[in-house]
């Protein structure tokens, strides 16, 4: 089981229930369809909600996002999303029916940018050995006497 830690340091186990996974799904895409519908900052005009994690108490929330552009960005869209999280929690209070509305907490989501590396590297390793060997003259002239000696 992966566990996580939300910013008070308490951990809580990704159990896999079918229950908060379907919440995670749902805080998903209200938060996402409200920051496109509803939400004029242009700050977050980038913003793509990629996964939600909650706690098994419903009571913390991790938003994982992703921002078109640079650090500078991913800066400005966070600190949109801080100051924009009680107004996020009043949007989720109004479409699910809940005990607790979770305090959330947001995290840029640097995954694709991993992703994007490690496939660049792979691809230069493809590139380096579909490329054939050159090998310096020295080398060339070596194997050619080798292969007249050994032919006679």
């Amino acid at each position: 089981m992966k566990q996580l830690a939300n910013k008070e340091g308490r951990c809580w186990e990704m159990t896999g229930s079918r229950r908060i996974e379907r919440a995670n799904e749902l805080l998903r895409e209200i938060i996402g369809d409200f920051l496109v519908y509803r939400m004029r900052d242009p700050r977050l005009q980038f913003v793509t909600i990629t996964e939600v994690h909650l706690s098994p108490d419903f009571q913390h929330g991790r938003v994982y996002f992703t921002v078109l552009g640079g650090e500078q960005k991913e800066k400005e869209a966070l600190e949109a999303l801080q100051s924009a999280e009680p107004l996020i929690r009043e949007e989720i209070n109004k479409n699910v029916h809940w005990r607790f509305i979770p305090r959330l907490s947001f995290i840029v989501d640097k995954r694709i940018e991993k992703a994007m590396t490690v496939l660049a590297l792979l691809d230069q390793i493809a590139q380096s050995q579909s490329e054939p060997e050159k090998d310096p003259p020295a080398v060339k002239n070596a194997r050619k006497k080798s292969q007249r000696k050994s032919k006679k």
